[in-house]
């Protein structure tokens, strides 16, 4: 296995953080900045804000 290990700032200027991994001649990429993991909570945590929010909905057949 060869591990080619290239250090430079490709993070925006705006990014508060994180780190962005790429690798297989670009086929492989892993964005874990904190930008990127917001987004992912957003999603995640959208149907729980929503019942805190606005209570149960009795017309939803399926709960996440």
């Amino acid at each position: 296995m060869l591990l080619n290990l290239f250090c430079g700032c490709r993070l925006t200027i705006r990014s508060a953080g994180g780190i962005t991994i790429s690798g297989s001649g670009g086929k492989i990429d892993i964005n874990n900045t904190l930008e990127e993991r917001l987004k992912l909570l957003e999603t995640d945590a959208l149907p729980s804000i929503r019942v805190i929010l606005f209570g149960e909905n009795e017309n939803r057949k399926f709960h996440d």
